[in-house]
């Protein structure tokens, strides 16, 4: 784990001649897919926010909104392929055998993905998302 955290540094790129033929120092970077546990090497770093940080793992709950039963879940890595909430959704709905027909799907704006949204429009569900914020 330590050496996703570390980058080593040539003579060129330290400047000038050193015992051995440069350094190491500390990245100034974020390693890409990067292992945060010697336990579970699948826990990952996730942020919802730029203040809102979570580490370990994610979540997927699809609950029916009148009585709050729990239909399906998964667990995702926190970040990484295949883990988006919109991508998980569409499996989670695709595999759910309580579901006669279309019906509304209540989610917040992560789920409101264009592949998860043509995914809901073409098993003729209707879609209740927070949508995503508008630039400026």
């Amino acid at each position: 784990m330590a050496g996703q955290d570390v980058e080593y540094l040539s003579d060129e790129e330290t400047g000038g001649p050193n015992a051995g033929g440069g350094r190491w120092r500390i990245a100034h970077r974020v390693a890409a897919d990067g292992v945060i546990s010697t336990v579970d090497p699948d826990a990952r770093h996730a942020h919802k926010t730029v203040s809102r940080r979570t580490d370990g793992f994610k979540a997927h709950l699809v609950a029916e909104p009148d009585t709050g039963l729990i239909t399906g879940c998964a667990l995702t890595r926190a970040s990484g392929a295949d883990t988006g909430d919109a991508a998980v959704g569409i499996e989670l709905l695709a595999g759910d055998p309580t579901i006669a027909g279309p019906m509304g799907v209540l989610a917040d704006s992560a789920y409101g993905t264009g592949p998860m949204l043509a995914a809901l429009a073409a098993a003729g569900h209707t879609a209740v998302i927070k949508p995503w914020p508008t630039g400026r």
